[in-house]
């Protein structure tokens, strides 16, 4: 008798916890659209000297953020004539963002417009996502899962 009540209570478990658990991941699908093919994308701009010249200073690495107006680096600008003396011209920057890849060397000669490093402002990154032709319909603002708004 004892051992057919510890076998009851061992199947009620069983099926209690098989059906939490198909429950839990019938609602899941059902919410959620899923995909193996999505990229977190941001804006990416080129950061570079407006002149031409030799990098004397650069201040960031990949990874460190900076605010608009920020000085990056700083070029020393090679005299026209040899009678004038050298100029330096900052690069700074017009949006905040943060460096995800640079390519600057002190000391290395830059070109205008060469881009020295690219930047994002990682508080505007988007999803790009490609979806089977059948869950399109099911896509639109605001939309929480299926059957749910």
């Amino acid at each position: 008798m004892k051992k057919k009540v510890i076998l009851i209570v061992v199947l009620v478990l069983l099926l209690v916890g098989g059906g939490s658990a198909g429950a839990y991941y019938y609602t899941e699908v059902s919410k959620y659209i899923s995909t193996e093919d999505a990229k977190v994308q941001g804006d990416l701009r080129a950061i570079g000297s407006l002149s031409a010249g030799k990098l004397i200073e650069w201040r960031y690495k990949e990874g460190d953020s900076f605010d608009k107006g920020d000085v990056l680096g700083i070029v020393e600008t090679s005299p026209a004539k040899g009678t004038t003396p050298a100029t330096t011209v900052e690069i700074t920057v017009a949006d905040k963002g943060t460096i995800i890849q640079t390519n600057a060397v002190k000391d290395q000669t830059v070109a205008p417009g060469a881009a020295l490093a690219m930047s994002a402002d990682l508080s505007q990154l988007y999803i790009t996502t490609n979806l089977a032709e059948t869950d399109i319909a099911d896509i639109h603002v605001g939309k929480q899962g299926h059957g749910e708004d």
